[in-house]
C-alpha cells in the first residue's frame, strides 16, 4: 500500500509533475529517481528521514504520474523541469539527491542552477561520461568496439530496450521482475505486494527510448566519452558532492563512483557500501540512513 498522497504541480512549460511532500524540517531534500523508476521507491526512505528534512519525492517528466508533452533530448532537459518544480514551489535551495539516471539529473540541476543545489548526494549515479551501449551480435553478446548513441539505433536494442517496451506493453510483471532480479534486486528482493506496486510504478514509463539515448550521450567531462564531447559541466558544480555506491552494482560498476570521485577532488566524499547493489539504499537500509544522516 502506498505511503504518501501523490500531488501533482504544473510547470510553467506546460508539464505537469507528480510527487510525493512529508515532514516538516527546516532543511529541504528533493529525491530524484532513476530509469525504469518513480517516486514511489522512496517511500521508505521518504518515512525514516521525515524528522529531518522536509521531503519532495518527484517523477520526472515520461514517468509516474507525471506529464510527457514533449520529447526529451538530453539529460539536462530533465533539469529543467525540476528547476520549474523548484520555482512553482518557491523552493529556493535543496540538498538533491539523484539515484541512478537522477543522478545524472541532480549533477546538471547542480551545474546549470547551482543557487537550487546546496549538497548534491550521487546514489549509485550514472558515471559523469554517461552509460555505454553497445551493438550485440548474433549471441547477443555486447561488441565493445561498437557503441550505440543515436535515437534510431537504441530504439532497436534487443536486449535493454525491445524486450522492456513489449514487457510494458503487455503488462508482462513477471518478466519486469526477471529483470530486476537479475541486475538491481540482486542482493534482495522486495516482499510480493510491494513488488507488484513497484512493478506497476515501472510501466508508468513512456520516455524509455528517450532516456537510454540521453544517458548514452551524456557527458559533463572536458573529454570525449567515445561518442560525444564532454559539456564540462563538472566545473560549474561547486557544491560538496557525496557519492554513495553500492560495491556489488552491476548496472554502474563502482569504479564509475571511484572516477566521479577523483573528478570532483576535494568537492567529493566517497562512500562505497558493502553487500549493495544498484538499489544500495534499499539493500543496506541502516548503513544508508547513518551516511545520510551524517551529510
Amino acid at each position: 500500500m502506498e505511503k504518501f498522497e501523490v500531488h501533482k504541480q504544473i510547470l510553467s512549460n506546460n508539464e505537469v509533475m507528480a510527487y510525493r511532500k512529508v515532514g516538516s524540517g527546516k532543511e529541504i531534500l528533493l529525491l530524484i529517481h532513476g530509469n525504469q523508476s518513480s517516486s514511489i521507491f522512496y517511500e521508505d526512505l521518504m518515512d525514516t528521514f521525515k524528522d529531518k528534512y522536509t521531503i519532495y519525492a518527484i517523477d520526472l517528466i515520461g514517468f509516474g504520474d507525471s506529464s510527457y508533452n514533449r520529447e526529451i533530448q538530453s539529460i539536462a532537459d530533465f533539469s529543467v523541469d525540476v528547476y520549474l518544480f523548484m520555482e512553482a514551489l518557491e523552493i529556493k535551495s535543496a540538498t538533491v539527491l539523484g539515484w541512478s539516471t537522477g543522478g545524472g539529473v541532480a549533477m546538471e540541476l547542480a551545474a546549470l542552477h547551482p543557487d537550487k543545489v546546496k549538497k548534491l548526494i550521487l546514489m549509485d549515479s550514472v558515471g559523469l561520461k554517461g552509460y555505454f551501449i553497445y551493438k550485440y551480435d548474433e549471441n547477443f553478446q555486447p561488441i565493445l568496439s561498437q557503441r550505440v548513441y543515436k535515437k534510431e539505433d537504441i530504439a532497436q536494442d534487443p536486449v535493454s530496450v525491445l524486450p522492456i517496451l513489449k514487457a510494458f506493453k503487455e503488462r508482462d510483471f513477471d518478466f519486469i521482475k526477471n529483470v530486476w532480479n537479475s541486475i538491481i534486486f540482486n542482493l534482495n528482493q522486495p516482499d510480493e505486494e510491494k513488488y507488484d506496486i513497484l512493478v506497476n510504478a515501472i510501466m508508468k514509463q513512456r520516455n524509455l527510448v528517450d532516456v537510454v539515448t540521453s544517458l548514452a550521450q551524456f557527458n559533463i567531462t572536458h573529454e570525449n566519452n567515445g561518442v560525444v564531447d564532454g559539456s564540462g559541466h563538472i566545473d560549474l558544480i561547486q557544491c560538496p558532492v557525496y557519492i554513495i555506491h553500492g560495491k556489488e552494482d552491476l548496472v554502474v560498476n563502482v569504479e564509475l563512483a571511484k572516477e566521479a570521485a577523483r573528478y570532483f577532488g576535494d568537492r567529493g566524499t566517497l562512500y562505497i557500501l558493502e553487500n549493495a547493489g544498484h538499489a544500495s539504499f534499499m539493500d543496506v537500509p541502516d548503513e544508508f540512513e547513518k551516511i545520510l544522516r551524517s551529510i
